[in-house]
């Protein structure tokens, strides 16, 4: 029933009652009767206006099941971006057993050249669930990269084959370089929340959606490595647990394909290979992945 025909039904249901009322006290006095007619008038004001509230949530749940019925709603995605890194600053240690090196570096700098060799990008595959759309889980392939400033001078203690050290020094003295330039390939399973805005029948989840979330990832390393004038094998090799931050928005250029924009937070430990005496593998270097990252991408919804 529409609203005009529930205000219309009411509204002369609550007249004829003051009518019939009026009939039945005829043998009231004229002071009386007004009494009667006004009590009635008020009855039927408020009648109206409970019917009025009424027609609006009516109306307004007609128009949510319109949009619903509008457009479907697509709950699975694709997205792929790239954008920019900024590395923090952290310890590294350096474990060379057979060589009786066990020292550390403060404080060292990295950078991310994302736009260089190898660059930095992602992926990830989404869904949103049914009975609340809000809510949606990702699987997410991503791709930095960390390169040590060895020309920087940071402090170095520990043992060094066998010696104690305590001195601040040239990274680059000891270590000719130390890059984890193929990539911290991390996987990772995000939550997601999304806020729909302007919701209209052509997007009934929103054309603009702020969002945050997060999640577990799992990290593999490829690192290329020079300490001691001992170079690493160059290999991919599981590295450990961390974890993913990240916020932004999507916005629909369509109904189906849009773009957005994220800045996430990347952190976890960095355990490299670097070699030892007689073997190429046979040590570690030690240090925290500590990434912000802006990106920028595009998505398909099915």
């Amino acid at each position: 029933m529409t609203r005009e025909s529930l205000e219309g039904k009411s509204g002369n249901t609550a007249l004829f009652r003051c009518r019939a009322v009026r009939k039945r006290h005829l043998h009231l006095s004229p002071i009386q009767r007004r009494h009667s007619d006004r009590a009635c008038a008020v009855t039927a004001r408020l009648v109206l206006a409970a019917v009025a509230v009424a027609g609006n949530r009516v109306s307004a749940a007609h128009a949510q099941d319109e949009i619903k019925k509008a457009a479907p709603r697509q709950r699975v995605y694709v997205s792929q971006y790239t954008g920019i890194t900024a590395l923090g600053s952290s310890d590294l240690r350096l474990i060379q057993p057979r060589l009786g090196t066990d020292a550390t570096y403060s404080g060292v700098n990295y950078e991310g050249k994302p736009l260089a060799g190898s660059p930095y990008y992602g992926f990830k595959v989404g869904y949103f669930l049914p009975k609340s759309s809000r809510v949606g889980f990702e699987f997410e392939y991503n791709h930095t990269k960390m390169y040590a400033k060895v020309g920087e001078s940071k402090l170095l203690s520990g043992t060094w084959q066998g010696q104690t050290v305590s001195a601040t020094e040239r990274l680059s003295d000891r270590i000719q370089r130390y890059y984890i330039a193929n990539g911290i390939n991390g996987i990772s399973l995000n939550v997601i929340y999304r806020v729909p805005v302007s919701v209209n029948e052509k997007y009934p989840d929103g054309r603009l959606q702020p969002y945050v979330g997060g999640g577990p990832q799992y990290t593999y390393l490829y690192s290329i490595n020079t300490v001691g004038g001992l170079r690493a094998k160059e290999k991919y090799h599981p590295n450990g647990w961390g974890y993913q931050l990240f916020g932004g928005v999507r916005y629909l250029t369509t109904p189906r394909f849009g773009l957005f924009a994220e800045g996430k937070y990347q952190h976890g430990d960095a355990v490299s290979l670097i070699a030892d005496q007689g073997d190429a593998e046979g040590g570690r270097g030690v240090t925290d992945i500590r990434i912000v990252q802006l990106a920028g991408g595009v998505f398909y919804q099915f």
